[in-house]
């Protein structure tokens, strides 16, 4: 895991609205959204756009915008659901030196969330995915390793006891 600087995590008080990073022109700020169901399983999207291989939903912070506000945002734009803010607990927050994007450009300071609420088959019902989505399902932790997992987020999952990223 070396080129990761690891910082405080696990709080789900209001991230401090973050100074922009930006690598030629573009904002580089990335979050990140794991969400469970109530059987424990965490909703993973197939990418058809680069980085390709399943994540969670995730994508850039948009200028103006809070980390927990382009959290919210992207899930509602990758799944169709609506999260509240007010249940995301932040638990990594660090920048990604080999990290590359849609863009093409490395560098990411990542906000990966949890959404503490876990959704029932009413809200699940409600999800559609995407055109940034080959395919979304719910995966639990065995099946986790038959998938190919974006780099970034098998360090994430491992850091959050989904995945043991060594075995991949």
């Amino acid at each position: 895991m070396s080129g990761l600087k690891k910082r405080t995590v696990g709080t789900n008080h209001p991230v401090k609205m973050p100074k922009m990073v930006y690598i030629d022109g573009i904002n580089h700020q990335s979050v990140g959204v794991v969400i469970r169901d109530t059987e424990g399983r965490i909703l993973m999207m197939n990418r058809s756009n680069p980085p390709f291989g399943w994540a969670c939903p995730a994508g850039h912070v948009d200028e103006g915008e809070s980390p927990e506000e382009a959290a919210v945002r992207e899930v509602f734009e990758e799944t169709g659901i609506t999260i509240n803010r007010e249940y995301l607990i932040l638990r990594i927050h660090e920048f990604v030196p080999w990290n590359t994007c849609v863009y093409g450009v490395k560098g990411h300071e990542w906000f990966v969330f949890e959404y503490k609420i876990p959704l029932d088959d009413s809200e699940r019902k409600l999800i559609r995915p995407s055109t940034e989505a080959k395919n979304m399902r719910w995966v639990s932790k065995p099946e986790l390793f038959r998938l190919n997992i974006e780099p970034v987020w098998r360090i994430w999952l491992a850091r959050l006891g989904f995945f043991d990223y060594k075995k991949k």
